[in-house]
């Protein structure tokens, strides 16, 4: 009989071990995806379309800005864009990254060949146009500036070396030209030397087109009709401003919201206070001290913890309507997704040295993770401490 087995058991041990370091980077791993899709599905079906009935955002108002803005850039010939006769093509009109691109090939034609003779039907104007060379043309005949445009020229090309430039003149060396005019062939590829060669002129490039648009900011630019290219840009910066705003606002809100689901109330509907990966993998969460399973106001202060240790995914909440560059430009959120990935990696660093297996957060709440099958035995050995005292205090037992 089972009342028997107890008479002879004047000595209970409990022998518990806590789940390894690998299931317990499983189960904060799992919480954490979890949490991180939920609060992308809040945020795409229902904050953002609510959001959007308040907030309307200026779509219409910047392209509109970014158009003024081109145009003067097109006009003072610093920027070019090539269409066909349907107005269509690589280079289309207001399309400022392939137009920049197709500028750039520009340039480069102008300092690879020695005349206004192109290589390419289709692109004549891939030949040695004055034109082309967009950053003389700003600081030459717009600024009236060439000596910052040969000191400009001579201190980025240093590390590049791939220019012959002097307090005068500048033009692109033999060796390279011989690679990177393969370039404007029709049907023909660069070689690895001639890629190379393209990227480190393009680099350069970009970094020459970046100091004609910083001194742009600075001394502004106005087109024939008075617009001006710093009013332009400050519309679109300021609704740019109010629309990632709006979208770190909407990622705090859908992050909350599946903190909410995720760590307190799924915790507080079932019985054992488990999270979703908890209640996969059945693992319990126990107080450290007294090894009895967390109650629900124990389970909602450890729920605490995972708002600074979830915090690094938050700032990918929004990638379904930005990308993952211009998330960057978010307010705040960037901040505490890499301030947080610090303490996430710390709380990480200490199971891996724990004896008990431990994260931060179980450190900070004062908890341990047990197999559900162990607290099962737990549950079982106290049943059988508390029916030895009474049978004690009966005196069935002595």
């Amino acid at each position: 009989m089972y009342s028997d087995q107890i008479k002879k058991k004047e000595v209970i041990e409990i022998d518990i071990h806590p789940i390894s370091k690998w299931r317990r980077i499983l189960v904060f791993l799992g919480d954490f995806f979890i949490h991180f899709i939920i609060s992308i599905i809040i945020m795409n079906i229902a904050v953002m379309p609510i959001c959007s009935i308040f907030v309307k955002p200026e779509t219409e108002r910047s392209y509109a800005a970014e158009k003024k803005r081109d145009n003067i850039l097109y006009e003072k010939q610093l920027l070019f864009y090539k269409t066909d006769e349907n107005g269509s093509g690589n280079y289309k009109k207001y399309d400022f990254d392939s137009n920049l691109a197709y500028t750039f090939n520009r340039f480069l034609a102008y300092y690879t060949f020695p005349d206004e003779t192109s290589l390419n039907p289709e692109y004549p104007e891939y030949s040695h146009k004055l034109e082309n060379e967009v950053i003389w043309t700003y600081y030459n005949n717009i600024r009236l500036d060439s000596i910052t445009y040969y000191d400009l020229f001579l201190n980025h090309n240093k590390e590049a070396n791939l220019f012959e430039v002097t307090s005068t003149s500048v033009s692109l060396k033999e060796e390279v030209i011989e690679e990177v005019r393969i370039y404007f062939m029709p049907g023909e590829n660069l070689g690895s030397k001639g890629r190379e060669y393209y990227q480190k002129i393009n680099d350069l490039f970009s970094a020459l087109y970046g100091c004609v648009i910083q001194d742009i900011y600075k001394n502004d630019l106005v087109d024939s009709t008075g617009n001006s290219f710093n009013e332009n840009q400050a519309i679109i910066t300021n609704i740019a401003y109010k629309y990632y705003a709006t979208l770190s606002v909407c990622c705090a809100i859908s992050y909350l919201l599946g903190w909410v689901l995720v760590y307190v109330v799924y915790p507080l509907v079932n019985r054992s206070s488990h999270t979703p990966t908890q209640s996969i993998m059945k693992i319990d969460r126990l107080n450290y001290k007294h090894l009895q399973p967390i109650n629900k106001p124990e389970a909602f202060l450890t729920s605490l913890y995972y708002l600074v240790f979830d915090l690094p995914f938050i700032m990918f909440i929004p990638l379904s309507y930005t990308t993952f560059i211009y998330s960057l430009r978010l307010p705040i959120l960037p901040v505490l997704s890499v301030i947080s990935i610090v303490a996430t990696l710390a709380g990480l660093f200490i199971i891996l040295f724990n004896a008990f297996n431990r994260s931060a957060i179980d450190l900070l709440s004062q908890t341990v993770l047990i197999s559900s099958e162990e607290v099962d035995g737990v549950i079982k050995t106290k049943e059988e401490m508390k029916e030895l005292e009474l049978m004690k205090k009966r005196g069935d037992i002595k």
